[in-house]
């Protein structure tokens, strides 16, 4: 069992090596990357989502520091529980119409009548239904999607703190991330790296989405912001535009107003996984950086698409105020990968 385990954290180290070295290429050479670069790096993209759901089976959960917090236990993906977890509440939201796992290692999402309808309200029906004081403990397998919309039900503004059981696939366990989280002594408080652009005034605004603006996040250590970028471009039919911001040519889209990248350059440059006082901090901070290019942009809507760990994402809906316009989340649902619209979350 023991060799097992090694064995999968060593193919997952390699594939992420070999990973960086192919997307660094491709950042590097652009539409020019040869199409069996391209071909390589989708199959390690799907052999690492294989492994780390494998190696997820030897998790060693460290301690929680918050023993007495009510427990909130969200299942959306892999296999359930075999018995009802221990905990306050417990959500097993995969089901047919909801989050759906396909044999073409495609997935299926809730669509946004689905989480107005159902979703939504069952989230905020938990401070009553859990008696929830100032601490709240997240469990179990959420979708990014899931874990925004449960951070803004347990705002900070509200005075509730927030831990996550986030696994690390590069560590091979679980760690228990808090939403209160500090630098070690004397390192500074993280930064994200910013990548903006927006669409040239003399531009027509001719799409559903002209008057929009969006927020991609990138924070995975497997992955690339120009990736990133391209596959969110992918969604709104610029993908090559949308790459291109990474390098800083910001005038090339027509699709939406505004996008504004935000880069944990610790993970996507340093190639290293988050750890959760970065992932705390970045969230805090994001809350300004958004605010201030929306109060410039003005958009109706924000579009937020988020490449990270789920801790980031829970962090980032329990942070954020003062947003003021509907925000629009997605999740990936195929491998290439695709997005596809989840919650709309209004009133932050």
């Amino acid at each position: 069992m023991h060799d097992k385990k090694q064995d999968l954290q060593t193919l997952i180290a390699t594939h992420s090596r070999r990973l960086q070295k192919l997307n660094e290429q491709r950042a590097f050479r652009g539409i020019a990357t040869p199409p069996e670069v391209l071909i390589e790096i989708e199959n390690i993209e799907n052999e690492l989502r294989g492994l780390v759901v494998d190696l997820s089976a030897f998790a060693a959960p460290q301690r929680t520091q918050q023993p007495d917090a009510p427990v909130i236990h969200l299942h959306n993906w892999g296999r359930p529980p075999a018995e009802p977890p221990d905990a306050a509440v417990y959500l097993n939201w995969q089901a047919p119409g909801r989050f759906e796992e396909l044999p073409d290692r495609t997935r299926r999402v809730p669509t946004p009548a689905v989480w107005a309808d159902d979703l939504l309200p069952a989230l905020r029906a938990l401070p009553q239904q859990m008696a929830a004081q100032e601490w709240v403990r997240l469990e179990g397998k959420a979708a990014l999607s899931t874990g925004l919309a449960l951070g803004t039900i347990f705002r900070a503004k509200e005075r509730y703190r927030l831990e996550v059981a986030q696994f690390v696939p590069d560590k091979g366990h679980t760690e228990y991330w808090a939403s209160n989280a500090q630098p070690p002594a004397g390192v500074p408080d993280p930064r994200f790296g910013l990548h903006v652009a927006e669409r040239p005034p003399d531009a027509p605004a001719t799409t559903a989405t002209a008057e929009d603006m969006v927020v991609v996040v990138g924070a995975l250590n497997t992955t690339a912001i120009a990736k990133v970028l391209e596959d969110v471009g992918r969604y709104f039919g610029e993908p090559a535009a949308f790459s291109a911001i990474a390098a800083g040519q910001s005038d090339g889209i027509r699709a939406v107003k505004a996008v504004l990248a935000l880069e944990a350059t610790a993970a996507t440059q340093e190639g290293r996984p988050l750890e959760g006082w970065e992932a705390a901090g970045l969230a805090r901070s994001s809350t300004a950086l958004v605010n201030n290019f929306k109060q410039r942009v003005k958009p109706a809507r924000l579009h937020l698409f988020v490449a990270g760990p789920l801790s980031l994402a829970v962090f980032m809906g329990h942070f954020w105020i003062h947003i003021g316009c509907p925000v629009q989340g997605y999740e990936v649902v195929g491998t290439e990968p695709v997005y596809a619209p989840t919650c709309l979350i209004e009133g932050l």
